[in-house]
């Protein structure tokens, strides 16, 4: 079962559970591939005709059709001298063992059968072995046997796949060979953005890939509105790159950016027009990531030209576009006699729109419910899998963060996506989230305004030399919410900057700000660190550590500028339940008793649900959650078998959640933990006698608490 697991499961999944043993059999069977179809497209189903079908595949792939070096000629030479000179110094053993420690330590098995983790714990034995290894082989090129041999592992991009382009191949490389990759990757690293044109985004320090989604969005906007198995077989890999290769993505972009050179080229002499969608605005000829976008206008010599391209990049390259996977898009104006002679020229389909562009929506209308419907079916067709009805509603809610039924609503929505220490369970608002995402999905003009609240709630000045923050009207007190100053100094100027407070000796005047500002901002004031040098002041999201605006921060911030006033007080009461440690079925029922969500007959009379609420064990009036759990003899009985102080139970409290408050208060912290199995074992012990009739003495609700 650990293999199975791979390790994370019995980390941070779920239990030795039913749904474990049911979602591992799952995934087995899902990973099982018993026929495959060969390139004549007959079906093959014993073990020796499908390891020739996939040997025959990947010989294919990566023989090499003897590329030339002519389409090199269109890259202009970026390399300057100082560049080549720190690129070729020798590599020392320092950046060989940051390397190492830059690794996961618990990634796939290669061929060598061992884990970073274990060169990185024994490094005290094995370090000057493995940068001897290492660096012989990057300062002398002395390429050992077997140095690069490589798994190749078939991901399933279907269910039921029987074709070998439906599956996505991961090479599984050993230790050693990528720690020789990431070292030469760190040293390429820092050059990156110098040699890579604008146009390609992905894996270059300081570029995000959503620039490309960005970019896009906007011209396909403008033209739609436009008028685990078993090792086998040996591969001689003559060209192609390791997907699970540190330094890939780096060689990737270098042959991707002779790709860019042919491009802007046949721009530059007028045989490929590219898009402008403002007249003032830049000419888009293509984009390259992971997925490569190309705009042009619709003529039959762009094509021809594109075509072209496409060849001379295969030829030099031996990289080969894959027809079925590529699409070509129309704007308006272009009749569907000219899409069918254009597109023929490409062979590819003609499609309305495009669909995504890097996992995103590429054209985004008006209709958010229809953006958000395919990841609504995702989430359902996974949550309504026969697998996922072996977990209990704890378990569900860790899993998804979602519901699955129609039953009765006992809490609101909006209470349910609070934050969990403020009483919720931290499901995800598609409100809110929908405003925190717009950095990676529409970026329009119209979103833009949408979320200028949330974004101007977390920016603020990190002070520097303090020339352009104001002191007053400015946000630079890392203070929320406004962190600006609270009452403005009436002796300081209103267009004062803050460099104004600053002495020559880079510290702040604290004698002035005493003087000048009330006690609770001239404390903020004189907490801001200055540094040694006086950098120009900058614009940070004050709620990341980095400064950088996030997804998940924005969301927050989000949730919290939603809540009224007074809530943060709230805070408090919640955050002692999340952190004991009890199982996640007994948390959700402490969560329940606090927010009276739990079915008592008083709670069901008054959705209409029962016919009275006299309490089924003792016959008292009203059956309250109180009633049930503290009032009832049963606690107090259990109490004194466990030595529980009964007065620190038996508070009056206006409702159930003020009544745990006060308990804890008056608890230890493994008291109050075990006052919370013994609440859920008598709320076990009421449903037992209601729907099976089964009476519990107390030494057997008490056993029932232990157990847990």
């Amino acid at each position: 079962m650990e293999t199975k697991s791979e390790g994370h499961w019995l980390k941070e999944g779920d239990r030795n559970t039913t749904f474990f043993h049911v979602k591992a059999n799952e995934r087995r069977q899902t990973k099982e591939v018993t026929t495959l179809k060969d390139d004549s497209g007959v079906l093959v189903n014993d073990e020796q005709g499908l390891r020739k079908v996939v040997l025959n595949y990947f010989q294919n792939i990566f023989r090499s059709i003897r590329p030339d070096d002519e389409i090199l000629e269109t890259v202009e030479p970026r390399v300057t001298a100082a560049m080549n000179e720190d690129l070729f110094r020798p590599f020392s053993a320092e950046e060989v063992k940051t390397a190492l420690n830059q690794m996961h330590p618990y990634k796939s098995l290669g061929s060598d059968g061992i884990l970073p983790i274990f060169y990185q714990k024994y490094w005290n034995i094995v370090g000057s072995d493995v940068v001897a290894y290492v660096l012989d082989i990057l300062n002398n090129c002395s390429i050992k046997p077997r140095f690069n041999a490589t798994n190749i592992v078939l991901i399933p991009k279907c269910p039921n796949p029987d074709r070998m382009t439906q599956f996505r191949p991961i090479s599984l490389c050993n230790v050693l060979y990528k720690l020789v990759s990431k070292t030469l990757t760190n040293r390429l690293k820092p050059f990156l953005d110098q040699l890579i044109s604008p146009t390609q985004s992905a894996f270059i320090p300081g570029r995000l890939i959503i620039d490309n989604v960005l970019v896009a969005y906007e011209v396909n906007h403008y033209l739609l509105h436009k008028k685990s198995g078993t090792q086998f077989g040996f591969l001689k890999v003559e060209r192609g790159l390791h997907q699970g290769d540190p330094l890939s993505p780096y060689l990737f972009l270098f042959c991707a950016e002779a790709f860019s050179a042919l491009i802007s080229q046949a721009e530059g002499d007028g045989r490929l027009i590219a898009i402008q969608v403002a007249r003032s605005g830049p000419s888009i000829s293509h984009l390259f990531a992971e997925n490569t976008m190309i705009f042009c206008q619709a003529t039959m010599e762009s094509m021809h030209c594109i075509h072209w391209i496409l060849n001379r990049f295969k030829a030099a390259s031996g990289l080969q576009v894959n027809l079925q996977k590529s699409a070509i898009v129309f704007s308006k104006n272009v009749t569907e006699v000219s899409r069918e002679e254009i597109a023929g020229v490409l062979g590819v389909v003609v499609l309305g729109k495009h669909e995504k562009y890097l996992g995103l929506p590429s054209a985004i209308g008006r209709s958010k419910k229809e953006l958000n419907a395919g990841m609504k079916d995702r989430i359902w067709a996974k949550f309504n899998s026969w697998a996922t009805k072996k977990l209990s509603q704890a378990g569900r809610a860790v899993l998804f963060k979602s519901g699955a039924e129609q039953k009765i609503h006992w809490q609101a929505w909006g209470e349910l996506c609070q934050d969990e220490e403020d009483g919720g369970w931290a499901f995800a608002s598609t409100n809110y989230f929908a405003v925190s995402l717009v950095q990676s999905v529409s970026l329009t003009w119209r979103s833009l305004l949408q979320v200028q609240d949330v974004v101007a709630a977390g920016i603020r000045w990190r002070i520097g030399d303090g020339l352009s923050a104001r002191i007053v009207g400015h946000p630079w007190l890392p203070r929320p919410l406004s962190f600006q100053v609270i009452s403005p100094p009436l002796s300081i100027p209103a267009d004062a900057r803050v460099a104004d407070l600053i002495l020559p000796n880079r510290r702040f005047n604290e004698e002035l700000i005493k003087t000048e500002f009330n006690r609770e901002d001239a404390e903020c004031i004189l907490s801001i660190s200055l540094s040694e040098e006086a950098t120009q002041d900058e614009i940070i999201w004050h709620y990341k550590r980095n400064g950088k605006l996030s997804v998940k921060s924005a969301y927050s911030l989000a949730i919290s500028l939603s809540k009224p006033v007074g809530q943060l007080e709230k805070r408090k009461s919640w955050r002692f339940i999340w952190r004991i440690k009890l199982p996640p079925k007994i948390l959700l029922f402490a969560w329940k008793c606090g927010r009276n969500a739990l079915p008592t007959l008083e709670n069901l009379q008054r959705r209409g649900l029962a016919w009275d609420e006299v309490c089924v064990n003792c016959g008292a009036p009203s059956e309250t959650l109180l009633h049930t759990l503290v009032f009832y003899h049963f606690l107090r009985l259990v109490c004194a078998i466990f030595h529980l102080p009964w007065r620190s139970i038996a508070q009056q409290a206006a409702d159930t959640e003020e009544w745990m408050r006060l308990v804890h208060q008056e608890l230890d912290q493994l008291d109050f933990a075990f006052f919370l199995l013994l609440c859920w074992a008598l709320w076990s012990h009421r449903n037992r006698r209601i729907f099976k009739g089964m009476q519990m003495e107390a030494t057997e609700v008490l056993d029932m608490a232990r157990r847990q």
